[in-house]
């Protein structure tokens, strides 16, 4: 420490950061959460009635890891308005699917019917096959 400054010095400058990289078996995780999210809301898509289609168009899905940790979050996205006009009077209607979305949920029980052991067990074949190809394909690379 230099006494000029009055006795601290200021570091400057970027600090480099970097996430360790994931494991095989994390990123097998990761992949098949997604593939599986993404299949669900295909089929959570098709299930929902379509009047204006604002509810279809904002079911959405976002995967969530760290580590060897990862979560698929399959619903309907919180601030999606869809806005139409009306013909007749030139007033323009807001929907907010979201409003709406849980009244539907009651009626068919989409989620509390996928969201069962078979889910599980699909997850679990498939994140056995995908470690399985990314081993084989760290092995050829290196």
């Amino acid at each position: 420490m230099s006494a000029e400054n009055g006795g601290s010095e200021l570091i400057t400058g970027k600090m480099k950061f970097r996430l360790p990289k994931l494991s095989v078996s994390a990123k097998a995780l990761k992949n098949v959460v997604k593939k599986i999210a993404k299949e669900v809301k295909a089929e959570m898509r098709d299930m929902v009635p379509r009047l204006t289609g604002a509810l279809r168009m904002s079911i959405g899905e976002k995967v969530v890891g760290k580590r060897a940790k990862a979560k698929a979050i399959v619903g309907v996205k919180a601030h999606y308005v869809k806005y139409k006009k009306v013909k007749k009077t030139g007033e323009v209607e807001m929907y907010v699917p979201n409003l709406y979305a849980m009244k539907i949920e009651r009626q068919t029980h989409f989620l509390a019917n996928k969201c069962g052991p078979d889910l599980v067990n699909r997850l679990t074949a498939a994140w056995r096959q995908e470690t399985q190809r990314l081993t084989e394909e760290s092995f050829k690379q290196g």
